[in-house]
């Protein structure tokens, strides 16, 4: 069975994220309204690509969340890969810090977006317990212990390497040392 990603944005986003997934076996639905998005999330995905202006409270609904904390909410097994240009970078990581597990920057390197995405898709098949393994124990539920413990293992199995630990979770570099820091995690 294919990855299934959402992608939300207008047309050059939407044409953004098929450049960078084209060819590579998914099931990509693309919407450009976000309520309608935020319907589609009920669908199940493995990944949801949502443009860096979605992230941000200005762009809320009245008095509410913003897309990026409604995905979260309505679907919080779905990895959100916040999908940014060069010049707001500030703002991806703001998104990454409320809850998106990484982003891309477009124009960018083809193959570290592709891995990042991989990453987002094994980040939720971990989440969904769809490794085949026994039922999770109670503390396992918790989405951060789960990763804290995924990232605290490939660190160990590396001996401390941040690019082999990074490479075997499907992570970028930068997205691992962001995890480490955010997990307060020793380097090994």
């Amino acid at each position: 069975m294919c990855a299934r990603i959402l992608t939300i944005g207008n047309e050059h986003e939407t044409r953004a994220t098929r450049d960078i997934l084209a060819n590579r076996g998914l099931d990509l639905v693309s919407e450009s309204d976000p309520g309608r998005a935020s319907a589609r999330l009920e669908d199940g995905f493995d990944a949801v690509i949502l443009p860096v202006r979605h992230t941000a409270t200005r762009h809320s609904w009245p008095n509410g969340p913003s897309l990026l904390e409604r995905i979260i909410q309505k679907s919080p097994q779905s990895s959100v890969v916040v999908l940014t240009g060069p010049s707001e970078l500030d703002l991806a990581v703001r998104a990454v810090d409320r809850g998106a597990v990484d982003f891309i920057v477009y124009p960018g390197s083809p193959q570290k977006s592709w891995a990042t995405v991989q990453a987002a898709i094994k980040l939720t098949a971990a989440r969904k317990g769809s490794n085949g393994s026994a039922a999770p124990e109670a503390d396992d539920l918790n989405l951060e212990n789960a990763e804290r413990r995924l990232i605290g293992k490939a660190l160990k199995k590396h001996n401390g390497n941040i690019t082999r630990a990074a490479r075997d979770l499907g992570l970028t570099r930068p997205a691992l040392y962001r995890r480490i820091d955010r997990y307060q995690l020793a380097r090994v």
